[in-house]
Protein backbone atom coordinates (compact mmCIF):
# COMPACT_ATOMS: atom_id res chain seq x y z
CA UNK A 1 0.00 0.00 0.00
CA UNK A 2 2.17 2.44 0.87
CA UNK A 3 4.94 1.96 -2.25
CA UNK A 4 1.59 2.55 -4.53
CA UNK A 5 1.21 5.74 -2.99
CA UNK A 6 5.06 6.60 -3.36
CA UNK A 7 4.66 5.06 -7.23
CA UNK A 8 1.06 7.12 -7.59
CA UNK A 9 3.56 10.81 -7.01
CA UNK A 10 6.37 9.26 -9.26
CA UNK A 11 8.38 9.44 -5.46
CA UNK A 12 9.72 5.96 -6.15
CA UNK A 13 13.25 7.24 -4.87
CA UNK A 14 11.85 8.25 -1.53
CA UNK A 15 10.36 5.15 -0.96
CA UNK A 16 13.52 3.26 -1.81
CA UNK A 17 15.29 5.45 0.72
CA UNK A 18 12.10 4.88 3.20
CA UNK A 19 12.64 1.28 2.97
CA UNK A 20 16.14 1.19 3.81
CA UNK A 21 15.68 3.72 6.61
CA UNK A 22 12.31 0.66 7.90
CA UNK A 23 14.71 -1.93 7.77
CA UNK A 24 17.45 -0.27 9.88
CA UNK A 25 14.40 1.09 12.05
CA UNK A 26 13.38 -2.22 12.49
CA UNK A 27 16.81 -3.30 13.69
CA UNK A 28 17.72 -0.68 16.16
CA UNK A 29 14.23 -1.26 17.51
CA UNK A 30 14.98 -5.14 18.61
CA UNK A 31 18.18 -3.78 19.52
CA UNK A 32 16.59 -1.66 22.37
CA UNK A 33 13.28 -3.68 23.11
CA UNK A 34 10.69 -1.54 21.12
CA UNK A 35 8.15 -2.51 18.79
CA UNK A 36 10.03 -3.50 15.65
CA UNK A 37 6.74 -3.22 13.28
CA UNK A 38 6.06 0.10 14.60
CA UNK A 39 9.43 0.95 13.97
CA UNK A 40 9.45 -0.36 10.36
CA UNK A 41 5.78 1.78 9.88
CA UNK A 42 7.69 4.65 11.23
CA UNK A 43 10.33 4.27 8.58
CA UNK A 44 8.29 3.74 5.82
CA UNK A 45 6.34 7.21 6.51
CA UNK A 46 9.20 9.24 7.45
CA UNK A 47 9.48 11.24 4.62
CA UNK A 48 5.52 10.85 3.09
CA UNK A 49 4.97 14.69 3.76
CA UNK A 50 8.26 15.48 0.95
CA UNK A 51 4.84 15.12 -1.55
CA UNK A 52 1.71 15.33 0.46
Amino acid sequence: MVEKVFKRYNCEHIFEHSLKVALMAKKLAVRFNSDPEKAYESGLLHDIGAFL
